[in-house]
């Protein structure tokens, strides 16, 4: 698999448990309002709506109505009876100072006949919560959670004070199932575990993704050195075997030359040491040229007056020029100094000038100028030879 597609593959593996990770939070979010906890929260939030209602409704009959005595009762058992009616699984009635408990109603009672009776099991309950109720002037909500189902039992003041008298306490009953939502508790559960098995596993995955990859990276990179290396041989097997073939053409001159100089040495000695001496230079030139190829390329720069630097190189070059009758001239702008590779630079002049002395006629000059060129420097190498056609 090509490197560049890692970050492809590390961002399909991140958005992977990004997505299941927001599945189960999602999954637990929802068995958490499926949850039994969430059941009772409901029923509570049913019993205050319905007892904050009735209250209103009382609070607004009491003064539109001129109730003589004992009709409050009245009007408030029809009202328990009216609004209980539309809240499922609800019960209740009110209590008041000194009348105690009364107008109980349970319209939606599933039994046989009509429900008109008190829980005699709860008259205590309900009482203690009702006197707490009247004593803070708020709402309150208990819950009592037995083998088979919870009691949830909420009483709410008053609407309205009128003066002079005191509005009964309303109070409600609701049941909710012990089991409800035990199943949603119990997947709640689970996908939590699923969560701490995840998250690890989340993070595993993708420190596996991460080493994986960084082991691809490290044989494709082994993999082009490889190659390089490779290209690298061939290239100096056919550099080789161009030399080769140059260096036959200058070999078999210097043999014919030395056989004939052995058989009349000293009739063709003066006429062949120079082409001999030329050959060999020749073959130098391609065994540097091989040289150059092989050797790794670094860049060593120096801080060195440019002139007497080229003044050393011109030096080294003299005695071809003088085999060959060519004169060196140099030109450097004064005080030039520059920082450069010497050794590098240097060999591309030493070819540059072997070459301009190779193809000079004999008396000419090769000219060497060197000048300042903004923040650089330039040489330049000029010969009188034929140039290329």
């Amino acid at each position: 698999m090509p490197l560049r597609s890692f970050p492809r593959e590390l961002a399909l593996h991140g958005a992977w448990a990004i997505g299941l990770l927001g599945a189960l939070v999602w999954l637990a979010s929802s068995a958490e309002e499926n949850g039994s906890a969430a059941h009772r929260k409901a029923a509570a939030a049913r019993a205050t709506s319905a007892c904050a209602e009735i209250q209103t409704k009382l609070a607004r009959g009491r003064q539109a109505l001129a109730f003589r005595p004992g009709r409050d009762v009245e009007y408030l058992g029809a009202l328990l009876q009216v609004v209980l009616e539309r809240y499922s699984g609800l019960e209740g009635g009110a209590w008041s100072e000194g009348a105690g408990l009364s107008g109980y109603a349970f319209p939606t009672y599933e039994g046989y006949g009509i429900k008109r009776d008190i829980p005699d099991a709860e008259k205590s309950a309900i009482t203690k919560i009702a006197v707490e109720t009247k004593a803070k002037g708020e709402a309150i909500t208990q819950a009592a959670e037995g083998q088979r189902e919870t009691l949830i039992l909420t009483s709410c003041p008053p609407a309205m004070q009128i003066p002079g008298e005191s509005p009964p306490i309303v109070w409600i009953l609701s049941r909710t199932a012990a089991g409800a939502g035990l199943e949603a508790d119990a997947l709640k559960q689970k996908l939590l575990r699923l969560l701490l098995f995840f998250v690890p596993s989340a993070l595993l995955l993708m420190a596996f993704s991460v080493y994986r990859a960084r082991r691809r990276q490290a044989r494709e990179l082994e993999l082009t050195a490889t190659q390089r290396r490779d290209n690298r041989l061939a290239s100096l097997g056919r550099i080789a075997a161009g030399v080769a073939h140059e260096i036959r053409n200058p070999v078999a001159t210097l043999r014919l030359k030395l056989e004939n100089t052995a058989h009349s040495p000293a009739e063709r000695m003066p006429k062949s040491l120079p082409v001999m001496l030329e050959q060999i230079a020749r073959i130098d030139r391609l065994v540097q040229g091989l040289l150059g190829a092989t050797q790794p390329y670094q860049i060593n720069p120096e801080s060195l007056n440019v002139e007497s630097w080229l003044q050393t190189r011109l030096a080294e070059a003299e005695p071809a020029a003088a085999a060959k009758g060519v004169n060196l001239d140099l030109t450097c702008e004064p005080d030039l100094h520059a920082r450069f590779d010497p050794f590098q630079l240097g060999r591309a002049v030493e070819n540059l000038l072997a070459n301009a002395i190779a193809f000079s006629p004999a008396q000419e000059s090769v000219r060497v100028r060197a000048y300042a060129e903004g923040k650089a420097f330039r040489i330049e190498i000029a010969d009188a030879g034929p140039g290329l056609s």
